[in-house]
């Protein structure tokens, strides 16, 4: 998912001025390592709204997992979860998808997918041995959500 934030005490000079999240990838992964990318990752059974597979629940929860950076309801503060909470959070819903509506209920909030908006799809070339079909969403935030660095 890309999340993008405008700049933050700065008098806006055009309708380009934001920042946006990427994750370094660690230099001991199998696919581009040390490479910049946008948080995202594998679709789990269980990502679900209304019992359908949802792509954007998927983007939301990845986000959390990588970041730290957690959207939820319309207008609710970025900073929601502790920071000193946030660690075990996403530790606990990385081996658990199914752990983030956890989440979701203690904070009494619900993921906010309409903050995403699907940008794009990318298909790696069949000429490729590994192959990724990847549904990029972006989602724009007033202010840049907390992220924690692993």
């Amino acid at each position: 998912a890309i999340i993008a934030s405008r700049m933050p005490g700065k008098k806006r000079v055009n309708k380009f001025d934001y920042k946006v999240l990427f994750v370094k990838r660690h230099e001991n992964s199998r696919f581009m390592p040390n490479a910049l990318a946008f948080p995202g990752g594998v679709c789990d059974e269980k990502d679900l709204i209304l019992g359908k597979q949802c792509p954007k629940l998927t983007a939301m929860r990845e986000v959390f997992e990588e970041t730290g950076a957690l959207l939820l309801s319309p207008h609710t503060d970025v900073h929601l979860l502790k920071p000193e909470l946030t660690k075990t959070w996403r530790e606990k819903v990385h081996k658990r998808a199914e752990l983030f509506r956890n989440l979701c209920i203690e904070l009494n909030q619900m993921p906010e997918i309409e903050a995403y908006h699907k940008w794009s799809n990318w298909l790696t070339p069949p000429q490729e041995r590994k192959r990724y079909d990847t549904d990029f969403f972006l989602a724009v935030t007033q202010e840049m959500p907390f992220v924690s660095a692993d």
